[in-house]
């Protein structure tokens, strides 16, 4: 996971030089971006084949890529970087990935009501995510 991070931050980078840069080297962004993205098409290609060997692992993708608009990137980065999936109550989820509803207003100092929302919606979808993997089970459409 540290390696598809560095990856994709140095792809971001090239990205950002490209259009600050003379159109001279255009074709020097776009060899780099290229390698770049078949790096992390190979390490994307490990990731999958480490997550195949364990049943675990797998029945965990398996779950989050249900989600609509949970793709392999989200449903390994979880499954890296928050191995207690499924493990903690939705409250220790939440507040391990620091979407915990703490206060932090200083003085007049007050919290911005369209990153609270947004900050709700992602608590809302850890906490789902959560309880699907708890209670292995796959997302269903409500119609």
């Amino acid at each position: 996971m540290a390696r598809k991070r560095q990856l994709n931050e140095a792809r971001t980078q090239e990205l950002n030089r490209q259009h600050k840069e003379p159109k001279v080297l255009a074709a020097s962004h776009k060899r780099l971006i290229k390698v770049l993205d078949k790096e992390i098409a190979w390490v994307n290609d490990k990731l999958s084949q480490q997550v195949a060997k364990i049943t675990e692992w797998q029945r965990t993708v398996e779950i989050l890529r249900s989600v609509p608009g949970v793709g392999d990137g989200v449903a390994f980065t979880l499954l890296g970087e928050l191995p207690e999936l499924g493990k903690l109550s939705n409250r220790k989820v939440a507040a391990l990935c620091g979407l915990a509803p703490f206060n932090r207003d200083s003085g007049q100092m007050k919290g911005k009501h369209k990153k609270v929302a947004i900050t709700a919606c992602m608590r809302k979808m850890m906490t789902i995510l959560n309880t699907m993997v708890r209670n292995d089970q796959e997302w269903k459409m409500n119609n």
